[in-house]
């Protein structure tokens, strides 16, 4: 059974960047009987705007045997099909209100989520990537609402080299592209988006939940305080059941000074935007285009090293591949 909230229905979007906390913060939204989102990001809705065109009127059975033979091949689909029996073609198409972008999104997420169209349930997805996204989602979805939780660029490098040997200051590159490039969409839509600090998720998770569920305009669930399941399987807090208080501030004592001060040049603008204190005190930090691209080509080599582990060469290559055509390196607006 499930409470009655303002009207809001979804969908919501949790958004931010890699290892700060997207992944905490939606298990824990999850807990409440009003909201849903996958246990997989989806990271496909820019592919499917640039690639909309070529499947024709969905409403087309035919059509739609054409859209679900190719889409069923994304990540999304690959990864969620390792745990749980994936959607049907016949049960998709029936359960479309509309046969455009949104119309089919939703209809896919709902029963992922087992959330029914007459439900009281938000349902949503935590996709970090969509945070170059805004605009272009707010078009599909006039009502969607947005989470951005954002952690310490010192400490997310730091985990992101830890779980996938990433190189740091690639990291502290686009964590900084990527919040200046969102910070310019607030004015736009500041009364549905929703901003924390992953720090301080960990140090008072229930004053900063009970913030998101009147964001939300629902009644606050003692549920959403605790896990159900570990929510890291890499990382510092892997298999934690709970709120790890301590997993913050861990440059302090890992990081070198001379690495911290490139970072922070780097990130020097939306570090004292959010907050963070700095120790800095030099200009603005460039890196060129081509330590950046050899950065790149570092961190592609590591993460299909990482995949490799788990399901070899080939389908790694092949997994990677379809996940960067997939989720969009670029922002992507609907004209």
């Amino acid at each position: 059974m499930t409470m009655s909230n303002s009207g809001f229905k979804g969908p919501l979007f949790i958004v931010g960047l890699p290892r700060s906390g997207t992944k905490l913060l939606r298990d824990l939204l999850n807990q409440h009987p009003n909201i849903g989102m996958p246990n997989v990001e989806t990271q496909f809705l820019p592919y499917w705007s640039r690639h909309w065109d070529k499947f024709g009127d969905l409403s087309n059975r035919e059509n739609f045997n054409y859209f679900y033979q190719a889409v069923i091949r994304l990540p999304y689909f690959i990864t969620l099909s390792k745990n749980t029996q994936i959607i049907s073609q016949e049960h998709w198409f029936s359960q479309c209100k509309s046969f455009d972008i949104p119309g089919i999104f939703e209809a896919l997420i709902r029963h992922d989520v087992n959330a029914a169209f007459d439900s009281s349930i938000i349902w949503g997805d935590k996709t970090p990537s969509y945070i170059i996204h805004i605009p272009f989602l707010k078009s599909l979805f006039p009502n969607a609402k947005f989470i951005h939780i954002v952690r310490d660029v010192r400490d997310h490098c730091l985990s992101s080299n830890k779980a996938w040997g990433k190189n740091m200051v690639r990291a502290a590159v686009r964590w900084q592209e990527r919040l200046v490039k969102f910070r310019l969409n607030l004015p736009l839509y500041q009364s549905d988006i929703h901003e924390l600090k992953y720090e301080n998720l960990l140090d008072n998770h229930d004053k900063e939940l009970h913030k998101i569920c009147d964001f939300l305009a629902l009644p606050f669930d003692p549920a959403i305080l605790n896990l159900s399941k570990p929510s890291e399987n890499l990382g510092d807090a892997k298999g934690f059941e709970s709120v790890v208080r301590s997993n913050k501030n861990k440059y302090q004592t890992e990081m070198s000074s001379q690495l911290r001060n490139r970072i922070e040049g780097i990130a020097k603008s939306s570090l004292k935007y959010y907050g963070y204190p700095i120790s800095y005190n030099g200009n603005v930090e460039h890196v060129g285009k081509f330590k950046i691209g050899l950065y790149r080509l570092m961190d592609g080599f590591n993460l299909v090293r990482f995949e490799m582990k788990e399901q070899g060469v080939f389908k790694a290559i092949n997994f990677r591949w379809s996940l960067y055509k997939t989720s969009g390196n670029r922002p992507l607006e609907r004209s």
